[in-house]
């Protein structure tokens, strides 16, 4: 799948990728973010199959401060990630300090996360926007087409008048 527009590229601080972090940079476009440098390779965050962009903080529970791309699935699922078996995670970008100093890391997610989730509401308003111009235009071809079918239930034009007509607004 294609990317958008880039708007901004971040190369992860070693202080805060330390302990189980998978990514040295972020890239962030106008429709997704892109984790880069992992050893598993790179991963593509398409803002498109997400429904919010939320951060947890890091803290002596967790340890790990997080960016999570929420699903429709996991919406009331999210989790401080406490253990590293949680950490498989796809959706889940974790960061963390070390032991006892969780400031830096929660600091700099908190940052990333500002930004990112200003990029993600623009692209889910305007994804928003799109369907519902779309939705209305269906409404209005369907409506252009029953006030045919109405006229020609009443004679006023004939059946190849109506047939030409509806192709006419469906596009065929």
């Amino acid at each position: 799948m294609e990317k958008d527009k880039f708007i901004k590229a971040w190369d992860i601080p070693a202080d805060v990728r330390k302990q189980y972090a998978k990514y040295t940079r972020l890239e962030l476009y106008s429709d997704c973010l892109v984790g880069k440098g992992s050893k598993n390779g790179d991963i593509t965050w398409y803002f498109k199959n997400y429904i919010a962009i939320q951060w947890t903080p890091a803290n002596l529970g967790t340890q790990f401060a997080n960016l999570v791309f929420t699903t429709p699935e996991s919406s009331g699922k999210l989790i401080n990630v406490s253990n590293l078996s949680q950490a498989v995670d796809i959706n889940r970008i974790m960061f963390c300090s070390g032991m006892f100093s969780y400031a830096r890391a929660n600091n700099y997610v908190k940052e990333l996360y500002i930004e990112i989730k200003k990029v993600f509401d623009e692209y889910k308003s305007n994804e928003s926007k799109t369907a519902i111009a779309s939705k209305d235009a269906n409404i209005s071809s369907a409506d252009e087409i029953k006030k045919y079918k109405e006229l020609l239930d009443i004679g006023a034009i004939t059946q190849e008048e109506y047939d030409a007509k509806k192709k006419q607004i469906l596009g065929l």
